[in-house]
């Protein structure tokens, strides 16, 4: 099934939506315009109602507050472009990612949980091109961040943690995929028995 396709999480979003405006509102009447917790409201609320994200990235810029959550502005815009533009999914969003992870590398190093999901979304974007285009090229341009992102999973949460193990099943399914059994069975002896891909 699908995480987006779960009746309880599309509930959720839908209200999430429309409690985004008024949440927005009470902070902006309750915080100053530079304030990193309205910066933060909005990119939380930038997920649902992506105007916001636009909003947060421009105070950022402007205030020179909060640049930690400025990568995860750039990574949520990115997956939202990517999301919504199929035809130019990879050129439109890819910029934000880059500048994302270079965030994310001088603000919290590279062996953190969030270089490692911007590293995920980003190759997220491109095997989501795969799966709608079946380019190959586009497969291959996703095993490398998927790999970085396991990299940094094993290292600061361990080889057999559930993100872990899922991370590795993702770049065991690439591998795969492009005829690099050998390389993909190597992996696959890291997993846990139950969880054999």
């Amino acid at each position: 099934v699908v995480y987006s396709s779960n009746p309880l999480y599309q509930e959720g979003y839908l209200k999430c939506r429309l409690l985004s405006p008024k949440c927005v509102e009470i902070h902006k009447k309750t915080f100053q315009p530079d304030s990193p917790k309205l910066i933060e409201v909005l990119s939380r609320c930038g997920y649902f109602v992506s105007d916001y994200l636009y909003e947060a990235k421009e105070k950022c810029e402007k205030y020179g507050t909060f640049n930690q959550g400025l990568a995860q502005i750039l990574m949520h815009i990115g997956r939202a472009k990517s999301q919504h533009d199929f035809t130019n999914r990879v050129t439109i969003s890819v910029p934000y990612f880059r500048k994302a992870l270079e965030l994310c590398k001088t603000h919290h190093g590279r062996y953190s949980q969030k270089t490692s999901k911007c590293y995920q979304s980003w190759g997220a974007v491109y095997w989501n091109d795969y799966a709608k285009s079946r380019s190959r090229e586009s497969l291959e341009m996703s095993l490398e961040p998927y790999q970085n992102e396991l990299e940094i999973l094993e290292e600061i949460q361990g080889v057999q943690h559930p993100n872990t193990v899922r991370s590795r099943e993702d770049v065991i399914i690439i591998l795969q995929r492009l005829g690099r059994d050998q390389e993909a069975n190597e992996l696959l002896q890291k997993q846990p028995s139950d969880r054999q891909v």
